[in-house]
């Protein structure tokens, strides 16, 4: 890292995580939008993905985010607050079409029926790039039958004893985010203590609070608190879980 008060500032502590570029777990691509009403992207994944995350690079834009526990229909923004959005103002982000195991596609609609570019993710002649995350393939340890990364959705209980959300293996990294109104994406790591979330709409410093703690478990997390953001009554979550390391 270089000298940079956002990387390396004196004195101040950093966390950073590193996905690696592999079948069944991670890809990163890039495209150069046409304008047109359909696109498609090629990936590398092998698998259809869990999650996809799109940000222009050339200027100024939203990080638009799919999720699979959202639909084809649906998207949020990384960079933003707000629930999630089904609308169609033109086309859907994502042209309403699932991703498949070597494709995605985006359109040139206007997201949100906000007529600013801000909003788009297929200008011609812009640069984006897309982070694009797999969802439980099992193709990972000794027998590859393991998968190591899971995005899906439960339903919270608003008890301090949050429901158990059964991954198959213990996470070190979870990111989860209420869909049916404005909240934070809170995220959890096994390095930093399970009480201190940072949120990515935000650029404030963590937060440390057992109002926002989770659990992390054999076989998946609980959430350990009734936060709205995480564990609210009858509500529902996505989520994106990323397995530790193999014991010895």
């Amino acid at each position: 890292v270089a000298t940079d008060v956002a990387s390396n500032g004196s004195g101040r502590t950093f966390v950073s995580w590193s996905f690696r570029k592999a079948p069944g777990f991670f890809d990163v691509v890039t495209y150069t939008g046409d304008g047109n009403s359909t696109k498609t992207i090629n990936h590398s994944l092998g698998s259809v993905p869990g999650m996809i995350i799109v940000k222009k690079t050339s200027g100024t834009g939203n990080w638009f985010t799919y999720h699979q526990s959202l639909g084809a229909s649906g998207w949020m923004m990384l960079n933003d607050s707000g629930a999630q959005d089904t609308s169609n103002y033109g086309d859907w982000p994502w042209n309403n079409t699932t991703p498949t195991s070597t494709q995605f596609m985006v359109n040139n609609g206007v997201a949100g029926g906000i007529s600013n570019d801000n909003y788009k993710i297929n200008i011609n002649g812009e640069t984006y790039v897309a982070y694009v995350f797999a969802h439980d393939e099992p193709v990972f340890g000794t027998n590859e039958d393991e998968s190591i990364i899971k995005c899906g959705s439960y339903t919270g209980n608003g008890s301090t004893t949050g429901p158990v959300i059964n991954l198959g293996f213990e996470p070190q990294w979870v990111m989860i985010r209420r869909t049916d109104v404005g909240d934070a994406w809170q995220i959890y790591d096994s390095m930093r203590g399970l009480e201190n979330v940072l949120r990515a709409e935000s650029t404030n410093a963590e937060v440390s609070n057992v109002n926002f703690k989770i659990n992390l478990l054999a076989n998946g997390f609980q959430p350990a608190a009734n936060d709205n953001g995480h564990n609210a009554s009858g509500e529902t979550y996505i989520y994106m879980a990323i397995r530790r390391p193999h014991k010895p």
